[in-house]
């Protein structure tokens, strides 16, 4: 993967427990893996927002969520292509 150069601005007790903790030759691997790790859980939190979003349906047993998503999914498609054919 290639690499880019940025520049950041820390906290200056962030940027000394760096320092203190993560030697210097580490630095780069240690905060790209830990960017990677938050920017992961942004992903997740928003999805999460978005399953709150989703209409709520009574499950009638034997229906599985996967046929809920479908039905769902399926509506939405011919909502646009009802909109689209205006």
């Amino acid at each position: 993967m290639a690499s880019v150069r940025r520049t950041f601005t820390l906290p200056e007790a962030v940027s000394t427990e760096l320092d203190d903790e993560v030697p210097n030759r580490e630095r780069s691997a240690f905060i790209a893996r830990s960017l990677e790790r938050a920017l992961q859980e942004r992903k997740r939190e928003k999805l999460l927002k978005l399953l709150d979003t989703l209409p709520r349906k009574a499950n009638p047993e034997g229906l599985r969520s996967e046929d809920v998503l479908r039905e769902i999914r399926d509506t939405r498609a011919n909502d646009i292509l009802d909109a689209s054919s205006r």
